[in-house]
């Protein structure tokens, strides 16, 4: 799916899924020469784009997507759920910042389970309106994008390019809107915080992610909106997005990627995949069924990244009486132990989807 943030994009998404099919997002401000290479890395079989994008290769077919099509068309067609847990649902490169980018495969079951804690952490419902700030590129965005569609929330898309870091925009929309939860890097969220804080004060939660950040972003948080939750959530691609989270507090000295969410096991291990003692330093490792499928065309880094999980050989999951192995990830930091197995309901409840222009 090579588009902007557009109803066409959310479209897409939502077309590829029901047909059983996986979706890669494309960038269209990456360089030509990156979406060649995602293009031919994958194997994909079709692009699905807009008139606005301006990208050619005719070694693949290309649809053009208009909604205008689907708002005149005189009846719909309803596709049985034919995915199943076990299916691919998407994939994602990462950026590339230490050699090729990677293309990440992972599974429904796997970020229906992230969908499914984030949706019952935050108490997503009719209330929400979310702001869909990060690419839908970066994984963050499957977050942004599919809780608010599971919960009946209100979607707010922003559709100019690079306009999501536009702070008079923001601020414009928060009031239109009446925007009151947004997943942002911390960056840029100091950013907010300093010029436009007084806009931020109705929101009923503000996520970060992406990035690192010290306790003086905390402290001004609480003391310019100390009615606004505020979260932090911590992952890898390789393990559907979100592991970790934290409820940061005014009274907080310091910043932690906290607990792990539902059905999620964090171990810290050293060279030898031995636990290390409370409080001493290590490696992250993440276990269970949010772990991705790995990476499309590196078995090699594949074999090396997931790897079997030295403290649980076996795991019972009754819903199938089946006896299935688990497997950790090594990513710097995090690992998580999913059992639940679903794969994504697009019968999706009922909502409202915004686009700016």
């Amino acid at each position: 799916i090579l588009m902007n943030r557009s109803f066409e994009m959310i479209i897409s998404i939502l077309a590829v899924l029901k047909a059983g099919s996986a979706y890669m997002p494309i960038n269209p401000d990456y360089p030509s020469e990156r979406i060649d290479y995602m293009i031919s890395d994958s194997n994909c079989k079709l692009i699905l784009t807009t008139n606005a994008i301006d990208y050619e290769n005719e070694s693949i077919q290309k649809i053009i997507i208009n909604h205008n099509y689907f708002e005149s068309a005189e009846k719909s067609i309803s596709f049985k759920n034919i995915n199943e847990s076990s299916d691919l649902a998407y994939i994602i490169y990462t950026s590339g910042s230490t050699g090729k980018p990677k293309g990440v495969i992972v599974k429904h079951s796997s970020i229906v389970n992230t969908l499914l804690w984030r949706k019952k952490e935050y108490n997503f419902n009719e209330s929400f309106c979310v702001l869909q700030v990060p690419s839908f590129a970066f994984d963050s965005s499957v977050e942004d994008i599919f809780v608010p569609l599971i919960s009946g929330s209100k979607l707010v898309l922003i559709n100019q390019t690079n306009s999501a870091f536009d702070i008079s925009l923001m601020k414009d929309l928060i009031i239109k809107e009446k925007i009151n939860h947004m997943l942002v890097v911390p960056g840029f969220y100091n950013v907010m915080l300093n010029e436009i804080p007084e806009y931020l004060k109705d929101f009923k939660v503000i996520t970060v992610a992406g990035e690192g950040f010290s306790i003086e972003l905390v402290k001004k948080h609480f003391y310019l909106l100390p009615y606004v939750k505020l979260y932090n959530e911590y992952g890898p691609t390789e393990n559907s997005v979100c592991t970790s989270y934290y409820k940061l507090s005014e009274d907080d000295t310091d910043v932690y990627i906290g607990k792990p969410i539902d059905n999620c096991k964090c171990y810290v291990l050293d060279n030898n995949l031995k636990l290390k003692p409370y409080g001493i330093k290590g490696e992250l490792y993440v276990s269970g069924p949010g772990l991705a499928k790995g990476y499309i065309g590196r078995k090699d880094l594949t074999e090396d990244r997931f790897i079997k999980n030295p403290f649980y050989n076996k795991v019972y999951d009754s819903e199938d009486l089946e006896i299935q192995d688990i497997f950790l990830v090594k990513e710097d930091t995090l690992v998580e132990e999913l059992i639940l197995f679903y794969s994504i309901n697009l019968d999706i409840a009922p909502l409202m989807i915004i686009l700016v222009i």
